[in-house]
Order: structure tokens, then sequence, then C-alpha cells
């Protein structure tokens, strides 16, 4: 059974699932930024949180890092004007990324943790 830390976390982490997924539906600087502030809820709780997240972290860092590359092809779609082309290929592969991490996160911290190897005598 999950702890507390986290069962907040992952409430956070499908708070911003449902955000990606409206991003890759609406197409829409309002809803990345949406998930900008889930995203922002999520990394805080995991610097403060007492739980380190070990099993789950690589995911973790891998949605903060195409999080950031998303919102790096989001804003040159709005100064171009234009998510098209190779601009809307690669936010779809950012978005797809996170979803995925968003997935392994959740299916980490749910699966209940092996107990401990003692050693035989």
């Amino acid at each position: 059974m999950p702890d507390f830390e986290q069962l907040k976390m992952i409430e956070l982490v499908r708070a911003f699932r449902a955000d990606v997924l409206a991003v890759e539906e609406q197409r829409s600087a309002a809803a990345f930024r949406q998930a900008r502030k889930h995203l922002q809820d999520i990394y805080n709780f995991h610097i403060i949180s007492k739980k380190s997240f070990t099993g789950v972290e690589h995911y973790l860092k891998s949605l903060y890092t195409s999080f950031n590359y998303g919102a790096a092809i989001v804003n040159e779609a709005l100064i171009k004007k234009n998510l098209g082309g190779e601009n809307g290929v690669m936010l779809e592969e950012c978005l797809e990324t996170m979803i995925s991490c968003c997935d392994k996160v959740t299916e980490g911290l749910t699966q209940n943790p092996e107990p401990p190897r003692t050693k035989k005598k």
C-alpha cells in the first residue's frame, strides 16, 4: 500500500497527465500554461518530500526535461504563429514522452515494494 507521500505524488502526476492530454487535444498555449502549474507542483513536492522517490526519479527527471523541451517548441510556435510541420511533430513526441513518464511514475508508486532481503545464516 502506498504511503501518504506516494499517494500525493500520484495525485499530482495524474492531474498533470490530464493537462498533457488537454494540450495534446487542444494544442493551445493556455492548456500548456495550466500543465506548467501542475508540473511545478510535482517538482516542488519532489524537492521538499521526505521520501526520495528513487524508484521513479528517472521518470520524474525525464518528465521535467520533456516539458522544458516542449515549452521551447511552444514558445517558438507562438513567435512564428504556427505549430505545424516539424514543430508539431516534435511537440507530439514530447507529449507522448510526458504521458509515458506519468504512467511509469504512477505504476512505480502503486506497486508494492519488495520486502528487504535478509542474509541466510
